[in-house]
């Protein structure tokens, strides 16, 4: 009686594990990883191609310290601008980046008065007291001579 708990046991083991086993699993070995992770890096920035690419290049042209507003073509924080802003921040790292809009809508006029640079994402970029002194297909970035 013993051997037969023990048989059986094993068995609905062994039915459990088939059961639940996903082909996902498999194919995870044997990815292309590159690939998947050129797929996950790219993911969070799918609702706005480009900005990956233009925020870093951003990074590259900016001093660590400096001050950079963002600027987009979103006019609603919770309606685009929160999104473009919050995945900037992240890649702007050892940057202060500085919102133009608030999560009520209104505008933040201080801010670009802080602002050493603008990184103008898919926007209007003529902006008084600002140089373009980059730009790109996805934007332009603009340099407040001091």
């Amino acid at each position: 009686m013993h051997r037969l708990r023990i048989v059986l046991a094993a068995a609905a083991l062994i039915l459990l594990a088939a059961g639940t086993f996903q082909s996902y699993w498999w194919t995870m070995f044997t990815a292309d990883r590159a690939a998947l992770g050129s797929w996950l890096t790219d993911l969070p920035y799918g609702r706005t191609p480009g900005l990956r690419e233009f925020m870093l290049d951003v990074r590259e042209r900016t001093p660590k310290g400096a001050r950079i507003a963002v600027l987009t073509p979103y006019t609603e924080y919770q309606h685009g601008y929160v999104y473009v802003f919050s995945r900037a921040t992240y890649l702007l790292a050892g940057r202060t980046t500085l919102p133009l809009i608030d999560e009520h809508d209104r505008t933040l006029p201080h801010n670009l008065a802080d602002a050493d640079y603008i990184a103008a994402f898919r926007a209007n970029a003529k902006i008084e007291g600002f140089t373009p002194i980059w730009s790109s297909p996805s934007g332009v970035l603009l340099w407040r001579p001091r």
